[in-house]
């Protein structure tokens, strides 16, 4: 079975080993992050689908942030590639490419929406534009637990 720590760093690892240059991060971002880059973080998990006994389901928070170093134009064109549906930088074609996060106890992964986008954001000393990529997981918290 994968943790709730399993799943955010298996996210975390599968984005930022298939998308070139992107950096990620799990839980927090530091002050002295790269950009672009993504924050992982666990939202609402729901363990109800099977009746609590073989399917839980996450919801991560997958927040993208794009320098803006001055230029908020160049920054918005970045975010796009990194949150349209499919292409190089696409996390939603990354997750969909590597639906199981390379792991063997039946996970299941997805991008579900986009949101929060646009703006200007202060990280630090860091101008950023970014928007959060809701990323729903089924994974069996049975699978390999032995009686």
């Amino acid at each position: 079975m994968a943790s709730l720590n399993d799943l955010v760093a298996a996210v975390a690892t599968t984005l930022e080993n298939n998308i070139t240059g992107l950096a990620a991060y799990q839980y927090i971002l530091p002050s002295s992050a790269t950009y672009p880059c993504v924050m992982v973080q666990p939202g609402p998990g729901d363990y109800t689908p099977a009746f609590g006994a073989g399917d839980d389901k996450w919801i991560l928070s997958v927040f993208v942030l794009t320098s803006a170093g001055g230029e908020q134009g160049a920054a918005q064109m970045e975010l796009n590639s990194l949150i349209t549906g499919w292409g190089p930088s696409s996390i939603r074609q990354v997750l969909y490419d590597h639906e199981d996060l390379g792991l063997t106890d039946g996970t299941d992964v997805m991008a579900t929406g986009v949101s929060n986008y646009g703006g200007k954001y202060t990280i630090g000393d860091v101008e950023a534009a970014g928007a959060l990529i809701k990323v729903l997981i089924h994974t069996d918290p049975q699978q390999f637990v032995v009686p």
